[in-house]
């Protein structure tokens, strides 16, 4: 019987941030670690970029954030709250973030570039998953099917999960399709449908009522240990090049003293046992902080859409 696979979402990360950076570890320093800082508490105030939540429930989300912080802090006698602002338009968390109205924020990496000159960050984090911080996109096919090359999608039924994690997906696939030729995009070169859920986007290729699914390689790779028979019958036609779709980033120039708070509790996560618990639901096992510089990849993907170029690494046209 076909099981399904729950997709990672980034409230899952902002969760963790609200459960383990508010409550100090002994020994340590700032923050809230002093008598008064407990007594008076503080608030943590998050920043969720357009469409980050897709696919979640969003008040379920944001009762889940403050329910992890408030059972963490009660133990620690600190009497704090989670502040959570959701936006409709990158600019409008630029705004917040420039005003020092937020202490961080969780956004895709597109909307992070439309504004990455206004909030003044110098890193980010990421979720790492067996040392990586970036996902790639696979095209899939039935390996008994007739689509073998690129090509061979014209006309084609094609699904794309509409997620957080899929943000940069059209845009690996409309560089490769204009450097193989074929038209200006996969909506000139097939038809395309949007789903809620990777398994909504792998089953139906699975099941013969489409012809090509897009996931990232990690949501194929868990469905297929939980489902072997996907593995058997569907194929891989494409793998895209490394992307970095999501970043959660903190204000530096807030003068919030939850900042420090934060940027200590989030590489505390893999050596505590809630926080490995969170790690295991976002499928992730540790979230690190990188330089910008390791956006650079996804940077000039982006650009390059952006200006109507081609994919640097597309495939031969016999593909």
């Amino acid at each position: 019987m076909m099981r399904t696979v729950r997709a990672p979402t980034w409230w899952w990360v902002a969760a963790a941030v609200w459960a383990f950076a508010l409550p100090p570890l002994a020994g340590e320093t700032g923050g809230l670690s002093s008598g008064a800082d407990r007594a008076s508490g503080g608030v943590i105030r998050l920043g969720i970029g357009p469409n980050t939540w897709t696919g979640v429930n969003e008040n379920d989300a944001e009762a889940a954030i403050r329910a992890w912080a408030r059972s963490i802090l009660a133990r620690e006698g600190i009497r704090a709250d989670a502040e959570v602002r959701r936006f409709n338009r990158p600019e409008g968390l630029a705004e917040a973030f420039g005003a020092g109205q937020l202490d961080c924020a969780a956004l895709g990496t597109p909307d992070f570039l439309s504004i990455e000159a206004r909030v003044g960050a110098d890193s980010f984090y990421a979720a790492e998953r067996e040392g990586e911080i970036a996902v790639r996109y696979v095209l899939l096919v039935r390996k008994n099917g007739a689509i073998h090359a690129w090509r061979d999608l014209r006309g084609r039924r094609l699904i794309i999960p509409r997620t957080i994690e899929t943000c940069l997906a059209r845009a690996w696939l409309d560089l490769t399709c204009r450097g193989l030729g074929l038209g200006g995009g996969i909506d000139a070169l097939c038809r395309v449908r949007e789903v809620d859920k990777p398994m909504h986007a792998i089953l139906p290729v699975f099941f013969g009522q489409a012809d090509a699914g897009l996931v990232t390689s990690n949501a194929f790779q868990v469905a297929a240990e939980l489902n072997p028979q996907l593995r058997q019958r569907l194929g891989v036609l494409a793998v895209s090049p490394p992307v970095i779709p999501t970043v959660f980033i903190v204000n530096q120039t807030a003068g919030s003293s939850m900042v420090p708070v934060i940027e200590r509790a989030i590489p505390r996560l893999p050596r505590d046992p809630k926080g490995r618990q969170i790690l295991a639901l976002w499928q992730c096992d540790a979230i690190v902080r990188r330089p910008l510089s390791g956006l650079e990849a996804t940077r000039d993907l982006w650009r390059r859409w952006k200006e109507g170029g081609v994919d640097s690494e597309t495939p031969s046209p016999s593909r």
